[in-house]
């Protein structure tokens, strides 16, 4: 079947630098080796410099391993919906519906994987 469409200018990242960001998705998955679990967040670049950069889709896994719960941590407190941090519940849990809309900006940079050429989540901070 013939898909009608046009794949030639297609861009397969976008160029290093600093991006407002909105949450779309916040999945919590596990890993491969089923040792533990992590959330995979979907960011969505709005309001960019580079009107080309808009729309485009970025991920973010966040580790759930004790070690590595500074990094969500971080996260949690500089994503925000309305201008308040997304936050946690007292219990220390939350949860992920709550972090939809939020924005932050993210610096993005290039890496290669197989390969070709990918965007990575570098860092964050408050937008």
């Amino acid at each position: 079947m013939r898909v009608d469409t046009n794949l030639n200018d297609v861009k397969e990242y976008i160029e290093p630098g600093w991006y407002p960001v909105r949450i779309t998705d916040g999945d919590l998955r596990t890993t491969k080796d089923g040792e533990s679990q992590y959330v995979a967040w979907e960011l969505e670049v709005f309001d960019s410099e580079d009107p080309e950069a808009n729309d485009e889709k970025l991920w973010l896994n966040t580790s759930l391993k004790a070690s590595a719960l500074g990094m969500l941590k971080r996260f949690l407190e500089t994503a925000a919906v309305d201008g308040e941090p997304i936050g946690w519940n007292e219990d220390g849990s939350f949860n992920t519906e709550d972090a939809m809309g939020a924005i932050l900006e993210v610096q993005v940079e290039v890496t290669e994987w197989q390969g070709r050429p990918q965007n990575n989540v570098r860092n964050w901070r408050t937008y």
